[in-house]
């Protein structure tokens, strides 16, 4: 009885915040997305899973936070997304480059990036990778000190679909997003969906959070984009690409990204930076973009809030 008057006390609290959330079982693999709708100006929101102890019932709790006046929009975003370290992968070219990749990114507002090297592509070997990135990235940190970069970098990899994926990740062989569940993962650009379908919920089923990277560029979702509502609803949190967003990979990309952020289901926005004078780490362009074109509520969502959630391992809102 307690339960079930929590359970209906906060229901219709979120109604009335103009939220409304749907609960999720994770204990019997049932997983039903958790959606938040955001109706309010200049709110957002915080979530809390409460489970009981027999995993029979979810309880988020919702409190809405008010955007403070003295609170610049567009400052402290946060990419997720970055190919900083170099050495790794075809990111950066030198620690010169890196440092003035980093530079760019503060000076357009960001303030923590994930230098999401590039893991496992076919043929490559991952025995040893994370002890030789963590180096790197130690270094590239000490480098930020000393010119004194205001960026904080947190760890993370881009990692590519495979038969060891799950085992890898069991193992340390690859990471997660500043050592929560999420993970920034991809497959190639002419995967098939089911492919998608299958590491998604294998994933799901070992209770990590699949990010998927620009799914906007993979050939599947170009042709049938109404398979990223379905990963959504499976759980799966959906970043798209600057890039994509601004035409850099062709038309089909670009209108595919319209496609996500008009109808909500982008869940976050990255550079995908690789360079200091291509594919940059400039957000400033692209928080500019959003909030001309999709309300102001959109970059602080997609560039700062749900970006956070994920460093914090919290779940995503979902419009």
């Amino acid at each position: 009885v307690r339960t079930a008057f929590c359970i209906s006390f906060v229901m219709t609290w979120c109604r009335n915040a103009g939220y409304w959330i749907v609960s999720r079982d994770s204990k019997t693999q049932k997983r039903r997305s958790l959606v938040m709708r955001l109706t309010v100006s200049r709110f957002t929101v915080a979530a809390t899973d409460i489970m009981d102890m027999e995993g029979t019932a979810t309880v988020i709790m919702a409190t809405a936070l008010t955007v403070t006046k003295t609170e610049k929009r567009g400052e402290h975003m946060i990419d997720l997304h970055t190919h900083l370290l170099p050495g790794l992968d075809d990111g950066a070219r030198s620690w010169e480059e890196a440092s003035e990749m980093a530079q760019t990114a503060a000076e357009s507002g960001i303030s923590v990036a994930a230098a999401t090297c590039h893991a496992n592509l076919p043929g490559r070997e991952t025995s040893g990778l994370v002890r030789e990135y963590r180096k790197r990235l130690e270094k590239l940190k000490e480098l930020l000190k000393k010119y004194r970069t205001p960026l904080e970098l947190v760890e993370g990899m881009e990692i590519m679909d495979g038969p060891e994926l799950i085992r890898k990740l069991k193992r340390g062989d690859l990471l997660t997003i500043n050592q929560t569940r999420y993970v920034l993962v991809e497959v190639l650009p002419d995967a098939p969906a089911w492919q998608v379908y299958r590491m998604l919920d294998h994933l799901l089923e070992e209770e990590y959070y699949p990010v998927l990277a620009h799914p906007e560029r993979y050939r599947c979702v170009q042709k049938t984009p109404a398979h990223t509502k379905e990963w959504a609803d499976m759980g799966c949190t959906l970043q798209i690409d600057k890039g994509s967003i601004f035409g850099r990979f062709g038309e089909a990309a670009m209108i595919t990204a319209e496609y996500l952020l008009q109808r909500r289901l982008a869940h976050l926005a990255a550079s995908d930076a690789h360079r200091a004078d291509y594919r940059t780490m400039e957000l400033a362009a692209l928080r500019d973009f959003l909030g001309r074109h999709y309300g102001s509520e959109c970059p602080e969502l997609l560039l700062r809030e749900n970006p956070g959630r994920i460093l914090r391992g919290k779940a995503v809102i979902r419009l």
